[in-house]
C-alpha cells in the first residue's frame, strides 16, 4: 500500500517537473519566437522608415519639378507673346514700307572684294532684264593706277574718272559714280547719275520704283579720309575710309531698304544716319 502511494506521489511529481519543463521550455520558445519577431519588426520597421524617407524626397522633388515646370511654361509664354509682338511689329513696318519688288541680291565676295560698285550696277541691270555679268562690267570699267610714290609725292588714279586699282583685288580703292554711269549707257540706254542730289529726290525715284545706286560706307561705318594723293593732272584725291556703294530699293519712317553688295542680302538701315554717310559721301547716285 505504501509501495502503491509512492508510486503515484513519485508519478505526481515526474508529471509537475514535466510540466514545469515543458512550460519553461514553452516560455523560452516564445521568448526566443518574440525576440525574432522583434528583429524583423525592427528590420520592417527600418525599412518603412526608409521608404517613407524616399517618398518625401520624391515628394519635394515632384514639388521642384512642378516648380520648374511652371517656370518652363511661364518662360514659353513670355516667348510667345514676344514672337506675337515682334511679328505684328513685322506686319506694322511691311504695311508702311515701300519696296521695289523683284530686287536679286549679290554678294561680292570673295570674288570682287573692293568691287561693291560694279555688283551694285550688276543688281541694277539685273531689275531690268539686261543679262550680263559681274565681270563684263569689270571687263568694261576704266581703271587707273594705285597711289604709288613718284619725286616724293603720292600719285594714282581719280575715282571721279576710273576705278582706283582693281575690283578683283582686296588692295584696291573704288570708284565714284561717273565711270559706273558710262559702262551702265553700254547696256542699257537712259542712265542718269548726279553728284550732290538730295535724298529726297532718291526716294521719289523708289515710289517710281526706279532703283537707285548710291554711295555711303560699310555697314554705316564713320567715313573719314584715310589717303591723299594727286592724279595725272596734280588734282588732289582725298580717299574717304570704308567708302561704298549699295542700290537703295524701299524704304519707310524709319529705315533706308538696300540690296548691299557687301552682305549679298537685303538690309535696312536707320534712315537718319544712312543719309548723314549719303551726303558725306557727295550725295551720288545712279539710276534710270
Amino acid at each position: 500500500m505504501i509501495r502503491k502511494r509512492f508510486k503515484s506521489f513519485f508519478l505526481i511529481v515526474i508529471l509537475s517537473l514535466s510540466v514545469i519543463i515543458i512550460e519553461e521550455g514553452f516560455m523560452l520558445y516564445s521568448n526566443k519566437i518574440k525576440e525574432k519577431d522583434d528583429k524583423q519588426i525592427a528590420l520592417l520597421e527600418d525599412e518603412i522608415n526608409t521608404l517613407e524617407n524616399n517618398i518625401n524626397e520624391k515628394d519635394s522633388e515632384l514639388s521642384n519639378l512642378k516648380d520648374d515646370i511652371n517656370s518652363i511654361t511661364k518662360e514659353i509664354v513670355n516667348i510667345e507673346e514676344k514672337i506675337k509682338n515682334l511679328e505684328e511689329l513685322k506686319a506694322t513696318i511691311a504695311s508702311n514700307t515701300k519696296i521695289i519688288d523683284n530686287i536679286i541680291t549679290t554678294n561680292q565676295n570673295p570674288n570682287y572684294p573692293t568691287g561693291c560698285e560694279s555688283v551694285a550696277l550688276y543688281i541694277l541691270l539685273r531689275y531690268y532684264n539686261i543679262n550680263i555679268s559681274v565681270d563684263d562690267i569689270i571687263n568694261d570699267l576704266k581703271k587707273g593706277e594705285l597711289p604709288h610714290l613718284e619725286d616724293g609725292k603720292f600719285y594714282g588714279a581719280n575715282p571721279e574718272e576710273e576705278f582706283v586699282g582693281n575690283p578683283l583685288s582686296e588692295y584696291s580703292y573704288g570708284v565714284y559714280n561717273y565711270p559706273i554711269r558710262d559702262v551702265a549707257s553700254l547696256y542699257k540706254d537712259g542712265v542718269k547719275t548726279e553728284t550732290g542730289l538730295d535724298f529726297e529726290k532718291v526716294l521719289k525715284l523708289i515710289d517710281e520704283d526706279r532703283p537707285v545706286i548710291v554711295w555711303a560706307t560699310i555697314n554705316m561705318i564713320e567715313p573719314y579720309i584715310s589717303s591723299t594723293w594727286l592724279d595725272k593732272n596734280n588734282n588732289e584725291v582725298n580717299w574717304i575710309a570704308n567708302e561704298h556703294a549699295l542700290v537703295v530699293i524701299g524704304y519707310n519712317k524709319d529705315n533706308i531698304v538696300v540690296s548691299d553688295p557687301y552682305t549679298g542680302s537685303i538690309r535696312y538701315y536707320d534712315k537718319d544716319l544712312f543719309i548723314s554717310r549719303y551726303n558725306y559721301l557727295g550725295k551720288r547716285a545712279v539710276w534710270y
